[in-house]
C-alpha cells in the first residue's frame, strides 16, 4: 500500500477508536518484505518475519544494509514468504530459493560468499556505519560504540543481533515494530518521505484522533491487537537504512534529518532521533488487518 493510502486509511470512521491498517513481514534481513492481511505473532514476532539471514562466509557476521558499501544491493531484493520457505526476487526478475543453488546465485549478486541462516549464532554481530546526519545518534552512545569521541560519521560499529528479543532471533533488536499513522503524518509535514517501506514496519495503526509523532510515548505500556499483547519496550532508534536507495525508492536523506530535528526522543538518558516503537511479545496470537487497537 502506497504511502498516501495508509495516510487516507489513517481517517478512521469512530474518532475514538484506533486500529490496525497494515501489516507487513521481511522473510530475509535487509531485504524488502510483503505485505499481508493476517498474520500469526509469536515470542520471535510476526511469523515469517526475518525468518532468514545471509551471513558473511568470510567473516561470520550477518548481512546487513546497515553497512551499505557492503551490502546496501540487499535492498533492492524482494523476499516473499510461502509454507515456511522464501523466495528472493533479484533486480533483474531472477527468482531464487534458499537452496544452494540460490546461495550461489546470491553469492554472485552480493561479490562475496554468502549462505542463508534460520537462526543467529551466540554473539551475533552485524556492522552499522554510522549516519552523516548531525544528532541523529547522542554523541555519548555512539562513543561508546566506537571506542572513543573521534567524528563518528561515516565509521563502522558492530553491533549484537536481537538484543531485546528471544535467543536465536534475526531482528535487529525486538521482535515486532509498530509504527502510526500520525508519525507518518507528522513527518510529512516536516520533509521527510512517508514510503513505509523506508521504517520496515511491522503493524502500521491508526490512533484516530491526535497528531504528532504519538507512539514516541508509549513505552512501557501495553498494545491489544486482536489476540495479541504486546508490550512497547522502547522507541526506534534511527539509522541510516531509512535514507538509502531500494526497490522503487531514491535516496532521501532529509527523512533522517528531519527526524533529528523534530523527533529526538528521550531514551537510556540520551536523546536519538526516533520513528515508531518496539515491542516484545506477551501474549501469541493473530493480527488481522482492521483490528482494533487497545492502549493500556
Amino acid at each position: 500500500m502506497p504511502a498516501n493510502d495508509l495516510l487516507r486509511e489513517g481517517q478512521p470512521d469512530r474518532r475514538d477508536v484506533s486500529r490496525v491498517v497494515a501489516l507487513y513481514r521481511y522473510p530475509v534481513k535487509s531485504m524488502q518484505g510483503e505485505q499481508v492481511e493476517r498474520a500469526n505473532v509469536t515470542d520471535r514476532g510476526v511469523d515469517g518475519d526475518r525468518a532468514f539471514a545471509l551471513v558473511d562466509v568470510a567473516t561470520q557476521q550477518i548481512a546487513s544494509s546497515h553497512h551499505p558499501d557492503k551490502w546496501g544491493q540487499l535492498l533492492q531484493c524482494r523476499a516473499r514468504w510461502h509454507s515456511g520457505s522464501v523466495a528472493v526476487t533479484l533486480p533483474d526478475g531472477t527468482t531464487v530459493t534458499t537452496d544452494s543453488t540460490g546461495e550461489e546465485k546470491l553469492s554472485e549478486f552480493c561479490g562475496r560468499q554468502v549462505r542463508f541462516i534460520r537462526d543467529a549464532p551466540q554473539d551475533a554481530r552485524y556492522e552499522l556505519v554510522v549516519a552523516d546526519v548531525p544528532d541523529s545518534w547522542p554523541a555519548g552512545a555512539l562513543a561508546q560504540l566506537l571506542g572513543d569521541t573521534a567524528p563518528a560519521a561515516g565509521r563502522v560499529a558492530k553491533l549484537g543481533v536481537g538484543l531485546a528479543a528471544p535467543a536465536g532471533s534475526l531482528v535487529d533488536l525486538a521482535p515486532v515494530h509498530v509504527l502510526t499513522a500520525a508519525s507518518l503524518a507528522a513527518l510529512a509535514a516536516v520533509g521527510g518521505d512517508t514510503d513505509v517501506r523506508r521504517f520496515r514496519p511491522n503493524i502500521v495503526v491508526d490512533t484516530g484522533a491526535g497528531a504528532g509523532f504519538t507512539e514516541s510515548d508509549w513505552t512501557g505500556r501495553t498494545l491489544r491487537i486482536g489476540s495479541v499483547e504486546l508490550s512497547v519496550t522502547m522507541p526506534t532508534m534511527r539509522c541510516l537504512v531509512p535514507t538509502l536507495a531500494q526497490y522503487g525508492l531514491d535516496r532521501h536523506r532529509d527523512t533522517l534529518v528531519a527526524l533529528a530535528k523534530h523527533n529526538r526522543v528521550q531514551f537510556a538518558s540520551e536523546r536519538w532521533a526516533c520513528l515508531g516503537s518496539y515491542a516484545s511479545v506477551t501474549t501469541g496470537g493473530t493480527v488481522t488487518v482492521g483490528d482494533d487497537l487497545k492502549l493500556a
